[in-house]
């Protein structure tokens, strides 16, 4: 099985699921309870139905339906809380979008300081999908355009942000717990793959005259918006990696006003790359290396 395929299959809950019998328990409870609330308030609409003001039809509808919709959001978030519960006395791994919907209904989008074993299962499935989109082709690029020497420094560039996606979380005192920030994708198919999963949206997206992608995309968990532009789809990840160097090795260099270091150039007439460097210093023997990191290439110029 593929990579893609990997990833649609992660994010699959289906018949073939199992669900344990404490859940079963719990489902059928939470759904009988709705159930039988729904049938009341389906029979306040009969009795709205006999009113002869048509006005108060409208308010006796309209309260109805909306007593009924709390019912039943009611039922789903008892039922996400059942499913976690489970899930943490059997240790049992979830599927991802059961993950997402529990973060993104139960609790705001936002994983509460108490719930490290909620965070800790959202980042094993963020890893199995980091690990199903990795290529034959990104391996291959590592080992052929990995770190070099120039300069009697040590320069890494940091492909698995640029080619792939990477994950952190901001510990949020303001909204009290962690919030779950993407990073990197500078490639279509990362971004195409990860609506695949649930966990971001396409909003827009539109071809430059460069042939790079602008896309606008929301987080499914948090609901932030995130803008990418990416490398254009003829791009292959070698083809990324060669311009890379020729940008580090013969691009212009720019250290912005809040003290980013930038290198840029253009690779022909229309098309436009920079980079993120940082640097740092290694201990070698009696004496310190000076480290170059590549964080991310980028397929035009801003700095900031």
């Amino acid at each position: 099985m593929d990579g893609p395929a990997r990833v649609k299959a992660l994010t699959k809950f289906g018949s073939d699921f199992v669900i344990p019998g404490k859940m079963i328990g719990a489902c059928t409870h939470i759904l009988g309870t709705a159930c039988v609330k729904a049938r009341g308030l389906r029979t306040l609409e009969g009795v709205a139905g006999m009113m002869v003001d048509d006005f108060a039809i409208a308010e006796a509808v309209a309260a109805a339906s909306e007593i009924e919709g709390g019912v039943l959001q009611h039922a789903v978030t008892e039922f996400m809380e059942a499913d976690a519960q489970v899930a943490r006395v059997s240790n049992i791994i979830r599927p991802l979008k059961i993950v997402i919907d529990e973060i993104r209904n139960v609790y705001k989008g936002v994983i509460p300081f108490d719930r490290v074993d909620l965070k800790k299962e959202l980042e094993f499935l963020l890893k199995e999908v980091q690990q199903n989109l990795k290529k034959i082709e990104i391996e291959k690029v590592k080992k052929l355009y990995g770190q070099k020497i120039i300069d009697n420094k040590l320069v890494k560039p940091n492909f698995d942000h640029i080619l792939n996606f990477e994950f952190g979380f901001d510990k949020s005192r303001k909204f009290g717990g962690y919030v779950l920030e993407l990073k990197g994708g500078h490639i279509a198919e990362v971004w195409e793959q990860l609506e695949q999963t649930g966990l971001v949206k396409i909003i827009q997206k539109d071809k430059l005259a460069t042939g790079a992608i602008d896309y606008i995309l929301q987080d499914l968990i948090t609901g932030k918006k995130i803008t990418k532009t990416v490398f254009p789809v003829s791009w292959t990840e070698e083809k990324i990696a060669k311009a890379m160097w020729d940008v580090y090795e013969n691009g212009k260099t720019k250290i912005t006003d809040i003290g980013n270091i930038y290198k840029y150039k253009n690779i022909d007439e229309k098309f436009e790359m920079s980079m993120i460097l940082k640097f740092s210093e290694q201990k070698h023997g009696s004496s310190y290396l000076q480290i170059v990191n590549i964080k991310t290439v980028l397929p035009y110029w801003k700095f900031k």
